[in-house]
Order: C-alpha cells, then structure tokens, then sequence
C-alpha cells in the first residue's frame, strides 16, 4: 500500500514530532511488534519529507526554511526490543549539543612549529641546491 500524501494522513506523525522538540532529549513510543513499529518509523520519515516539501512551496529561496523541516533535529532510532517491558521502543532522540564535550582545536605547540620550520627550511635548501 503506497504512503499517504496528505498532510493530514501525519498528524499523529506530527504530534509526536512536536512532543519530541518540546522535550529536552526526546521521547519514546512503545509498540507490541516490530513491523508496527517499522511501519511508524517509515511514516515519520515521510512526514518530515512531506513538510520540507511544503516548505519548499510555502518559503521562498533566501528563507531559512525553504525545503528545510524543523523536525531534522529529531533522531528517529531503529526499533529495539525492551525485554523488560516486552515490548519494541521506538526512540524520537532530539540532538542537544550541551551533552557533548566541545572545545576548540589548538594551534600547534612551540615544539611542532619550530620542528615544522626546519622541515620546510630543509625542504626549500634542497630545492635550491
């Protein structure tokens, strides 16, 4: 059976999109088997696609959401089974940046610089001799 393309076929695609940015990392729906679960996935996917492809109708080309969703931020995870619950965990994980270690890479030390000098010192002498 072909994926709807309507809008309204996703609003529970959407709802559950919103409630993931709403959150601060994400939510989970729960499913009895794998192939619901599946099917869900493939229908999020769909929904984001549906609406970047609305954007692109609705925005024009300087707008920031032109053929752009604001539901890319959302990580739709593959389907695992919780066997303690006994069911399959469908995982809608938001990216949020302040978890990860960031910091700035550094210039060389001293050290490599001077050692780096030499090296292209030695480099150009050769060239020339």
């Amino acid at each position: 059976m072909p994926t709807p393309v309507s809008r309204l076929a996703f609003i529970d695609c959407y709802e559950l999109l919103d409630r993931a940015i709403e959150s601060t990392r994400g939510i989970q729906r729960l499913f009895d088997d794998h192939g619901a679960a599946m099917n869900f996935r493939v229908r999020l996917h769909k929904a984001r696609a549906y609406d970047r492809h609305n954007n692109q109708l609705i925005y024009q080309p300087d707008d920031p959401l032109y053929a752009q969703t604001i539901y890319a931020q959302i990580v739709v995870r593959e389907p695992r089974f919780d066997p303690d619950r006994g069911k399959w965990v469908l995982k809608l994980e938001k990216g949020v940046v302040e978890e990860m270690d960031i910091e700035e890479i550094p210039g060389p030390r001293i050290e490599e610089e001077s050692a780096l000098e030499d090296i292209f010192d030695q480099t150009l002498t050769k060239r020339r001799g």
